[in-house]
């Protein structure tokens, strides 16, 4: 036997006062560029480890890279360093991009798109960018522990 709960009430004067006062007001949403999720084509692992100068696979919305501004690309900025520029888009779409990553250097790296792509393929006027929140790492995870030799 399932229960069931109800709630039943009588809406007073000052509250059916107040809702007509209400007004309701709708705007279209925008939205910027938002990566979902990055695969390294090398490993397979998603959201993790980078192979340098590899192939990866981003997902998103509204992230195909297009506009005039020298500042739209993709970008990988290891912790305390410059941003690296990919240096090649193999597919730019709206939702998935293929991308030769940069030749980096073992560490910690941040995945950031900038873009003048608009909703329904629309430039807006000035880039916007959009960084993944997910640390990424190249070589060994920072802080994990390495396999000692003769151990499996």
């Amino acid at each position: 036997m399932k229960h069931k709960l109800g709630v039943t009430y009588t809406i007073g004067k000052l509250l059916r006062e107040t809702l007509n006062k209400v007004k309701v007001v709708t705007y279209k949403a925008t939205t910027g560029p938002v990566i979902n999720d990055i695969i390294d084509s090398t490993t397979g692992e998603m959201n993790q480890q980078l192979t340098s100068a590899s192939a990866a696979i981003i997902s998103g919305e509204n992230i195909r890279v297009s506009g005039d501004d020298a500042a739209n690309g993709v970008f990988f900025t290891k912790t305390g360093g410059e941003p690296l520029k990919a240096t090649l888009l193999i597919h730019n779409n709206p939702s998935q991009l293929t991308v030769l990553m940069p030749a980096m250097e073992d560490g910690e790296y941040t995945l950031s798109i900038t873009t003048q792509y608009g909703h329904g393929g629309k430039q807006v006027k000035e880039p916007r960018t959009y960084t993944f929140p997910t640390l990424l790492y190249v070589g060994n995870k920072p802080g994990g522990e390495e396999e000692r030799p003769g151990e499996l």
